[in-house]
């Protein structure tokens, strides 16, 4: 039997500082920022208390520059990485640490804006494409057949689930 090996990790948080571009010794370029998340855990007594963690991640290749500028502090985030390992000496003990490799990268909303700052205004809504003439009786605004449930036609065909 075959088996393969698969790993994908997914993080969803905000960041905790602005991205820093920087260069590797062969001079590829890197992106490197932090990602929060947050769960909840409930205590002895009930209450919940939330425990945030923070992971390191590095990003590669031509998008990295790009969204250098647009990855602010406390900018909300989807990151779909793998994780690599690579292996430290301190003294004689040796340590094995992981490293956030992000190989894809969605923005989910801006940072908030900075307190004295105004938000951009949003853009304005598309207009509504002319369509063809409502049906005869029809209310105007509200789409004839939308969001309507009937209960199904009574048929004298059997039904699958009839027989279970």
């Amino acid at each position: 039997m075959n088996f393969r090996s698969y790993q994908n990790l997914v993080l969803v948080g905000r960041l905790g500082q602005k991205a820093r571009l920087m260069q590797t010794k062969n001079g590829a370029e890197m992106l490197s920022f932090s990602v929060a998340t947050t769960e909840s855990l409930r205590n002895q007594d009930g209450s919940f208390d939330q425990r945030t963690s923070w992971h390191d991640c590095l990003m590669f290749g031509p998008r990295a520059p790009k969204l250098a500028d647009k990855l602010t502090t406390g900018t909300l985030v989807c990151v779909q990485a793998h994780l690599t390992y690579r292996e430290l000496t301190v003294g004689t003990k040796k340590y094995q640490l992981a490293s956030v490799i992000v190989d894809d990268l969605q923005m989910l909303a801006a940072s908030a804006p900075a307190q004295g700052q105004t938000a951009a205004q949003p853009a304005p809504a598309p207009a509504e494409p002319e369509s063809a003439p409502a049906p005869k009786g029809a209310v105007a605004g509200k789409r004839p057949y939308a969001n309507r449930r009937t209960a199904p036609a009574q048929s004298s065909q059997p039904r699958p689930d009839d027989f279970v």
